[in-house]
């Protein structure tokens, strides 16, 4: 029994010492993690420091970057030959400024025109036009625009403004419109070409 017992103890005593060898790694291991973090965490510190002074220099002061007030008191806005929708007796004309290719203003002829349109332009209260304003990044957008008063001259150009709008993934084929509305297609197509 005691050669059993002493086994046991011999047994008992390496399991700790492995135990304690094992905990003294993990905890040498776990100081050293530590360590890391806290090195890595005081290096971030520091690259945040020097983004937030290189932003504060590139960053003007308030009162420069602020916009300027613009004073539109008789400011005279000439519509040219714009198609204008609404009574000429209407003393205010509401003025789109839009892209064929931009969503925004798709979804602004979607869903806000027809209210706009119902409640002020039918009722006689406003006028309204559209000035055509493609932008560079949209390369589709001019000719589009053409397009839209090419059908203008056919009488043809709300509802082919509409169009386009609802449906901008058939802007690379124009004629596609044209053919929709059932507008003369040799007219169309030579206006476009001129």
């Amino acid at each position: 029994m005691r050669q059993v017992m002493k086994s046991t103890l011999l047994i008992l005593s390496m399991f700790l010492l492995n135990i304690s060898l094992f905990a003294q790694d993990s905890i040498s291991d776990l100081k050293e993690f530590l360590e890391d973090l806290q090195k890595n965490q005081q290096e971030m510190r520091l690259e945040m420091q020097e983004i937030k002074s290189l932003l504060s220099r590139l960053t003007l002061p308030k009162t420069q970057n602020a916009p300027q007030p613009n004073n539109v008191k008789d400011i005279e806005f000439e519509i040219g030959d714009n198609p204008v929708l609404g009574s000429s007796s209407a003393k205010l004309i509401l003025v789109e400024f839009t892209d064929y290719e931009c969503s925004f203003c798709s979804r602004y002829v979607r869903e806000t025109f027809p209210e706009i349109l119902r409640e002020y332009v039918e009722k006689d209260l406003l006028r309204y036009t559209v000035v055509d304003q493609p932008l560079p990044m949209h390369p589709k957008a001019e000719k589009a625009a053409q397009a839209a008063h090419c059908a203008g001259d056919q009488r043809k150009f709300w509802e082919i403004h509409k169009l386009m709008m609802a449906q901008q993934d058939s802007l690379n084929d124009l004629s596609f419109y044209a053919r929709s509305l059932d507008l003369n297609i040799s007219n169309f197509e030579n206006c476009l070409a001129t």
